[in-house]
């Protein structure tokens, strides 16, 4: 395995992170949004 495949991978699995926490934000803030109006 070659470093920039290694990196590429990191990356990813980095984007699923962010996209996971955006979603759980996202849904979170809806939530609340709905409740206090």
């Amino acid at each position: 395995m070659s470093a920039s495949q290694s990196k590429s991978s990191d990356y990813a699995l980095a984007n699923l992170a962010i996209g996971g926490i955006n979603l759980t934000a996202n849904f979170i803030f809806g939530i609340w949004l709905n409740s206090s109006f």
